[in-house]
């Protein structure tokens, strides 16, 4: 029996190295294809591994450089924004999402964020979830540790030494607790999507016979409100609301 259970832990294992061998030579080729400016071979390379479910910041980012170096700029935001979100510190991928979406011809101006929510996102951006999650449960340990020692403990200066220790690593267990969840938040978040389509009318109501609130073109970003059908509610990054059609828009 527990030949048999290695045995079959051993075969998964090797099925799981074989597969990422396989990505490697993949990205491997793909980047080749992109150096040699042959951008439709790299970006159907790409797309191979994202259709098999791999999910990297360096596969987006270098999706969304060959989408770019193509011309198709709707594409490269997406990517460059799903790369932002799994690495919201790389120096890279914020210098291209900023090229790409300067590229577009949409004349919006976003609004400055909420300084409290700037700052509560430059915390939480600072490690991945799963490093937040860690810090937490050490210092959940260390807390639980303190108390107990508080509880079960007979010399008094240690006893009020454990207590404290105890309750600021119960404290600080809960902080970074909060910064995983927002980190996970943040990163689950699919209300923002990107606009696809050359050129459409952002409109007033959910239908094409609604009044036109101005014209909006490839690779906006857009917040999605609410939807009527075949149609989203969106609101720009300047704070404009309006409506454009649901087959437009992809979700980042």
């Amino acid at each position: 029996m527990t030949r048999n259970c290695l045995l079959l832990i051993l075969t998964l294992y090797s099925f799981s190295l074989l597969a990422q061998v396989e990505e490697v030579k993949i990205m491997d080729r793909a980047k080749q294809a992109y150096e040699n400016e042959a951008f439709t071979t790299a970006m159907d390379l790409y797309e191979v591994l994202l259709e098999e479910g791999w999910e990297s910041a360096d596969l987006h980012y270098n999706y969304g450089l060959t989408a770019f170096h193509k011309g198709e700029t709707g594409k490269a935001i997406l990517h460059f924004e799903k790369a932002h979100r799994l690495a919201p510190r790389d120096a890279a991928i914020k210098h291209n999402l900023e090229q790409a979406l300067e590229s577009t011809r949409n004349e919006i101006y976003p609004l400055p964020p909420f300084f409290l929510k700037r700052w509560w996102q430059g915390f939480f951006q600072l490690a991945s979830r799963e490093a937040w999650t860690t810090l937490s449960l050490i210092f959940l340990y260390l807390g639980i540790a303190g108390l107990a020692i508080w509880m079960l403990g007979r010399m008094p200066v240690w006893r009020k030494r454990a207590f404290w220790t105890g309750v600021s690593a119960l404290m600080l267990a809960l902080i970074f607790y909060a910064f995983a969840n927002g980190r996970a938040s943040w990163q689950a978040n699919d209300s923002q999507a990107v606009f696809m389509a050359d050129q459409h009318s952002l409109k007033s109501g959910p239908s094409e016979d609604s009044e036109g609130i101005k014209e909006v073109y490839e690779g906006l970003l857009v917040e999605i409100l609410d939807f009527d059908g075949a149609w989203y509610k969106v609101r720009l990054r300047n704070g404009e609301e309006g409506w454009l059609p649901a087959s437009d828009l992809e979700r980042i």
